[in-house]
Formats: C-alpha cells, sequence, structure tokens
C-alpha cells in the first residue's frame, strides 16, 4: 500500500471518530431517558422522546397507575382508569376492606360495607373478642358477652389462675382457691422444692422446702440425705 493511500485514511478515521462517538453518547442518552420515562422517574425528558416511544410511555403510565389503584396505594389516578379498570379496582378494594374489618386490622371503611356484610363484621368482632376473653386477653370486653359466654370465661380464667398455682409459674390469686386446691398447690410447690434439693439444683432453698412441707424436718432431712440415682 503506497504512502499516499495511507495518509487520506488516517486523516478521514481521525476526522469522522469523533463524530461517531458523540452520536453514540447522544443514542445513548436518548435510551437512558427512554427507560427513565417507561419507569415513571422525574429524570425523563418527554420533549426527547419520538411518537412511538411516547406511545410507549403512556401505555407505561396507564398500567402502572392500574397497578397502584389495585393495590390501594395513594398514587392512584382514579381518573386516568378505564370504566372496566374502575370496575375491577372497585371490586379488590371492596373485597379488602371487608376482610380488614372481619380482621379488626388495619382501615375498615364501613360505608363500603352491605347490610349483610355488617353482620358478618359484627358477629366476627364478637367472637374475637370471646376469644380474647376466654384466652384472658386485656382486650377483653365482658359486656358483649353472653350470660354464657360470661361463664365459659370465668370458668377459662378460674382454670388458668389455678394452673398457674399449681406450676408455680405466671400470677396466682391463692383467694380464688377453695381449701383443696390450696392444699394441692402446697404439695405442688413441695415437690418441685424436693426435686431441686435432691438433684441439688442451685433452686434449691431448705427453708422454703420446710415451709411447703409444713414445717416437716424430717422429711426434709431425709431429702438432703437420699443419695442420686447416678451416685448409687
Amino acid at each position: 500500500m503506497s504512502v499516499s493511500r495511507v495518509v487520506p485514511f488516517f486523516f478521514f478515521a481521525a476526522v469522522l471518530t469523533p463524530g461517531i462517538a458523540r452520536s453514540q453518547s447522544r443514542l445513548e442518552a436518548r435510551l437512558s431517558n427512554f427507560r427513565h420515562c417507561l419507569d415513571g422517574f422525574s429524570e425523563c425528558d418527554h420533549q426527547l422522546l419520538d411518537h412511538g416511544q411516547q406511545a410507549a410511555v403512556r401505555v407505561a403510565a396507564a398500567e402502572r397507575n392500574f397497578r397502584e389503584c389495585f393495590e390501594g396505594f395513594s398514587d392512584c389516578n382514579e381518573a386516568a382508569l378505564t370504566s372496566d379498570q374502575r370496575l375491577t379496582v372497585s371490586r379488590v378494594v371492596r373485597a379488602r376492606n371487608l376482610q380488614n374489618c372481619a380482621e379488626g386490622i388495619g382501615e375498615c371503611r364501613q360505608a363500603l360495607l352491605t347490610p349483610s356484610e355488617r353482620n358478618q363484621v359484627a358477629q366476627a368482632a364478637h367472637v374475637r373478642n370471646w376469644v380474647g376473653c376466654l384466652g384472658g386477653v386485656a382486650e377483653c370486653d365482658r359486656t358483649q358477652l353472653t350470660a354464657e359466654e360470661r361463664k365459659q370465661a370465668d370458668a377459662a380464667a378460674y382454670g388458668a389462675n389455678l394452673d398457674n398455682c399449681l406450676e408455680g409459674t405466671g400470677e396466682c390469686d391463692s383467694s380464688r382457691l377453695s381449701a383443696q386446691e390450696k392444699r394441692q398447690v402446697q404439695r405442688a410447690a413441695f415437690d418441685r422444692s424436693l426435686d431441686d434439693c435432691l438433684n441439688d439444683s442451685e433452686s434449691c432453698n431448705v427453708e422454703r422446702l420446710m415451709q411447703a412441707g409444713g414445717g416437716n424436718t424430717a422429711t426434709v432431712a431425709a431429702s438432703r440425705t437420699v443419695p442420686k440415682v447416678s451416685d448409687r
């Protein structure tokens, strides 16, 4: 290849390369802007879009708005929905509201409920309160219970208190116990203390054991001398 042919080649390459780079940079910028517009980002410059891109951006914005409305987000623009979309969103909103009301969580808009749904919600609230009363939770409203439900709630609370006393856990109101139940609680406390001492547990308290055993020092002394199974 002659020198006369090589020189023009490098000359034109040097002249064209910066132009190609600028053109490629502008193309990448337009594509980046197009993506921003499709995603609804604030960086979108609609003036840089061609007609095809503008149409695609409008479709993406409509689909995004429909999702916002469908999920109940505050960015929803109901005016931009089609009639079919408004019908779908209305059904979803009512179903979600009914679930919130029935479960007693989230926002409950009574105005969206039908008379039948209000009855369902009221019944669900009653059952939820009754279960709370049976479980002894603070949210229990006894005024909402029937006479039979109050009896059941009282029986559940009595049983829970007795269990606490027998197991030595939680709150124990011994004043609610019968004489026989108090003896059972005392025996259970003695057995727990005896086990602690027999097993050389750090929880062993001889004084408490004597109190639980009614001051029976012979029993307490025996508990300190009985060898453990592992020592035999």
